[in-house]
């Protein structure tokens, strides 16, 4: 498999989790009669998805003006513990889903 059909399988995987995470919290916000702060923690929740999935965005346009030479990228340390820990309370609503 080529490396650019490699990274957009990645790209759209990526974008997939966030995009699958707002959906299930507005549909189990709309599924029922909640409580207001239930509707509120619906919220907050998309709103978080939707900062990631622009975050997403945004790092995909920064990739392709680099990759057409347009801006220089700088290599940086990613603490990987971190990184699993934010992966895991991102996927906790799907994984506990009704």
């Amino acid at each position: 498999m080529g490396v650019q059909r490699q990274f957009l399988e990645d790209a759209a995987g990526e974008l997939k989790t966030p995009l699958a995470g707002l959906r299930t919290q507005a549909e189990l916000a709309l599924s029922q009669q909640r409580p207001p702060h239930h509707y509120r923690e619906a919220l907050e929740a998309v709103c978080d998805d939707g900062r990631r999935i622009t975050q997403l965005l945004g790092d995909l346009l920064t990739l392709a003006r680099a990759d057409d030479g347009q801006v220089r990228l700088q290599s940086e340390s990613l603490d990987l513990a971190q990184l699993v820990v934010d992966a895991v309370i991102a996927m906790l609503p799907l994984a506990t889903a009704q």
